[in-house]
């Protein structure tokens, strides 16, 4: 063993003590469709997750943690609001088609860290881009709009929050997502803008459960994004030489027209009522 070998497990070691963040479990990349997180934070060491994080060739997760400067973007899977985020991996992961994911942690309060991940996970080879933390303040809805924009060649996929970004149609390269129970009523956010989405989709089980909370407004449309992500991930996998704009087009064109009983619209294209019908390799 060198003395230089033994140096870099010592600055290994130095930056995990300073951290506190736990290692990520070592694995290879696991291939298949890249979908971005931009969030905060998530659980790692789940293996469902830790096993679908996009690695480099030495094994390393591709993702960053732009809080802590790190390549660890951790969040404990607890009661937590970044709990969510775990959710929102574990959703992509069962629901996409040999999908990986590049987990990106953003300072929910400061919009120049939110751009400063969105710009990194637009280096990356993913062409879908998933922004999970809430963006109720103007500074944070300007780099959202600015990002579409600027990344054309990228997806962007967005929980419908209390306020809208611009209008939905300002950007096709952009679906804003709500979120209904199984027999679509809304669920999230209160008060809502008037069809401020492109398109709903259901929750089920635990999501839909939680959902129903008031401490999982923002939560229940993350979700109903992260099912619109894994969906997108398996266009690409049967139909991959769509543009951005070609991709958000074949996703609404799935949406059905709101039941004939139900008096409040969340969207503007219907919703999708069963996502996981469509896209699947055979």
């Amino acid at each position: 063993m060198t003395t230089r070998f033994f140096l870099i497990i010592a600055a290994i070691a130095i930056a995990q003590a300073a951290s506190g963040d736990p290692a990520v479990p070592p694995e290879r990349d696991p291939g298949g469709i890249p979908v971005a997180i931009i969030g905060r934070g998530l659980d790692y060491t789940d293996p469902a997750i830790a096993q679908r994080l996009t690695r480099d060739g030495e094994g390393e997760i591709t993702g960053y943690d732009f809080l802590d400067n790190d390549r660890r973007p951790f969040a404990r899977d607890s009661n937590d609001t970044a709990a969510s985020d775990t959710k929102s991996a574990r959703i992509i992961s069962a629901e996409g088609q040999a999908t990986s994911l590049i987990a990106v942690r953003a300072d929910v309060n400061d919009a120049s860290s939110l751009a400063k991940a969105i710009g990194f996970a637009a280096k990356s080879p993913t062409r879908i881009i998933v922004i999970l933390i809430p963006y109720q303040d103007p500074q944070m809805r300007a780099v959202l709009y600015s990002a579409a924009q600027h990344f054309a060649d990228k997806l962007f996929i967005v929980p419908a929050g209390k306020t809208e970004i611009e209008k939905p149609q300002d950007h096709q390269n952009r679906i804003v997502v709500s979120a209904t129970t199984i027999e679509g009523s809304p669920l999230a956010p209160e008060n809502p803008e008037p069809l401020a989405a492109d398109v709903a989709v259901p929750l089920d089980g635990i999501e839909l459960e939680l959902a129903k909370s008031q401490s999982h407004t923002h939560d229940a449309a993350a979700w109903a994004a992260s099912r619109v992500a894994a969906l997108t991930a398996r266009l690409i996998s049967v139909e991959p030489n769509h543009s951005a704009s070609d991709l958000k087009a074949r996703i609404l064109s799935l949406a059905q027209p709101w039941p004939d009983d139900q008096k409040t619209k969340t969207s503007k294209s219907g919703w999708i009522k069963q996502p996981r019908r469509h896209f699947w390799l055979e």
